[in-house]
């Protein structure tokens, strides 16, 4: 799998990630499995280098498999089709499973937010799929992509400072002002000596599924 990072104009940050090229109808585009797991791999690959600076447990909680357990993609929906260019333009839901104390350790000022709930924070996504110049594989492209994935990174690693029953706030931040995805490592010393918690550990199967509702009803339509 090919893959590749852009940043947009007007402070958009939209990444870039190859998959297989179109064969089905908008609607399975927008949610198929594999659609989702080129957004959670793009989520993973944005933080990851980042990670390493920051200890044992960020460069665990980045990794595709421990964020792909705190994403649900839900709702999936069309909202246009450019018959020139068949670059489809979809929205959905991405819910991040993070329970509330840890919540108010987070900013998602930068997110669309759709629902707050006690174990989970609900935001809106927008994404697009599109033949490569040479037909040859479809380009799936995530906007607003930066603070998506340090809030799916901070939801990672507070699944694994539950398991492990440590306290404290999370160390990971926004990007500030020179694009620094998150701050180095605390001179604060480690609330336990636990071993480190291991991605399949994180959360139980629920929260790694892929979730789709059937599309052209109602019921697939994003809250506005």
């Amino acid at each position: 799998m090919k893959s590749a990072i852009g940043t947009a104009s007007l402070g958009v940050s939209i990444f870039l990630s190859a998959c297989a090229p179109q064969a089905q109808t908008p609607e399975k585009i927008c949610s198929d499995s594999k659609t989702y797991d080129n957004m959670t791999e793009i989520l993973s690959e944005q933080i990851s280098q980042a990670s390493a600076s920051s200890g044992p447990d960020a460069i665990a909680a980045s990794s595709k498999s421990a964020i792909a357990r705190v994403l649900k993609y839900l709702l999936p929906t069309v909202e246009s089709v450019n018959k020139d260019t068949k670059k489809i333009e979809c929205k959905a839901i991405l819910r991040v499973s993070i329970p509330a104390k840890w919540q108010a350790m987070t900013d998602t000022s930068a997110l669309q937010i759709n629902e707050v709930a006690a174990d989970h924070v609900s935001i809106r996504i927008s994404y697009s799929v599109q033949p490569s110049a040479d037909g040859s594989t479809d380009v799936v492209t995530m906007e607003n992509a930066t603070p998506i994935s340090i809030f799916a990174l901070q939801a990672s690693l507070a699944a694994i400072m539950q398991i492990r029953g440590v306290s404290g706030t999370l160390p990971l931040q926004e990007p500030d002002a020179t694009n620094n995805l998150i701050d180095g490592p605390s001179n604060e010393p480690s609330a336990s000596p636990s071993p480190l918690a291991t991605p399949e550990d994180l959360l139980d199967g629920e929260h790694g599924e892929d979730v789709r509702s059937p599309m052209g009803n109602d019921e697939g339509k994003i809250p506005q």
